[in-house]
């Protein structure tokens, strides 16, 4: 609907064009080369928008379906990697916990603190 109008428009830019250039003429039979190639990427744009949403929709179903296959599979291994970080953490000092959480706070809320990378290159590199 969208490239429908958005050609609409184009068609219409066109014969305003040809009446300012006083060329009279009645009927168009075929569109002009820029209005062809302006046609094509539209759509082009339109079934890459039409990927997009398909791939990001399987992307969510995939992980969705691993956590969840994960949980109802491997009871077992979760329990032991329940306490192994468990255990991992309550071994962490407070000031240490603290940065973790924020650490992972920013990265699955999407914001990536300059600071915090930075904790974590000098932690990596000392």
């Amino acid at each position: 609907k969208r490239i429908l109008e958005r050609f609409i428009e184009l068609e219409e830019l066109s014969l305003l064009d040809e009446m300012i250039k006083e060329k009279p003429k009645t009927h168009v039979q075929k569109p002009p080369i820029g209005i062809h190639k302006e046609i094509i990427q539209l759509v082009k744009i339109d079934n890459e928008d039409h990927l997009h949403i398909i791939l990001h929709f399987s992307t969510n179903i995939i992980c969705l379906a691993i956590p969840s296959s994960s949980y109802f599979f491997g009871k077992e291994e979760l329990v032991i990697w329940n306490s192994w970080v468990q255990e991992f953490f309550h071994n962490l000092n407070d000031s240490i916990k603290a940065f973790f959480i924020l650490l992972v706070t920013d990265f699955f809320v999407g914001f990536h603190s300059t600071r915090g990378w930075e904790l974590v290159d000098g932690l990596l590199t000392s």
